[in-house]
């Protein structure tokens, strides 16, 4: 049997899996560091720390609910093209929202 170690070592010595793992590695940090940052901007624009809590849970119910519809809309119709514009809406969301929270 191979430790995980030796296993996750042989997969990124392949170029394709090593360019995903990479790409994977920063979206999932910014997507998980999303709802603190949320609570933080909105708590501060508002003094409320249950205001910026009501905020991190509308971010959650959207990501959830439209978890699914992402999912099928890159499978369908190819990640190349629709990645890259969800990190740009994403990205333009985070700004409008660090614009409104000031």
């Amino acid at each position: 049997m191979t430790s995980p170690r030796e296993s996750y070592r042989s997969l990124l010595g392949l170029a394709p899996a090593r360019r995903l793992v990479y790409a994977l590695s920063g979206a999932c940090i910014s997507f998980g560091m999303m709802p603190l940052a949320t609570l933080l901007a909105v708590q501060r624009a508002t003094d409320s720390f249950p205001t910026g809590g009501l905020a991190v849970a509308a971010f959650g119910l959207a990501a959830g609910v439209s978890a699914p519809f992402r999912g099928r809309l890159v499978d369908r119709r190819g990640m190349h093209r629709w990645l890259p514009a969800m990190a740009l809406g994403f990205a333009a969301a985070v700004t409008v929202l660090d614009i409104a929270a000031r």
